[in-house]
C-alpha cells in the first residue's frame, strides 16, 4: 500500500532567482528520494510553486515548472 506525501513546504532564498530555484530543486530531489524509499507518492498535480519579491519589476516572473516535472518524472 502506498501513502501520499501531504503538506510539504520548502523555501529557498537568494538574490539570483536561478540559484534559488537550484536550491529548491535540491530540496525537491531529496524529498522525492525519501518518499520513494518510504513507498510514498508525491502527486505533481497537487503541487505548486510560489514566488515572492519586493521588486515590482519581477511581478510577472513565473518560476520554472522543472520542479514539478521532477516530482512527476521520479514517481
Amino acid at each position: 500500500m502506498k501513502h501520499s506525501v501531504d503538506d510539504v513546504s520548502m523555501f529557498a532564498q537568494h538574490s539570483d532567482k536561478t540559484h534559488a530555484l537550484t536550491l529548491l530543486q535540491d530540496g525537491v530531489d531529496r524529498v522525492v528520494k525519501w518518499s520513494k524509499a518510504k513507498k510514498m507518492i508525491m502527486n505533481a498535480n497537487n503541487s505548486e510553486i510560489s514566488f515572492f519579491s519586493n521588486d515590482n519589476r519581477e511581478a510577472s516572473w513565473t518560476p520554472s515548472k522543472f520542479l514539478v516535472l521532477a516530482i512527476f518524472l521520479l514517481n
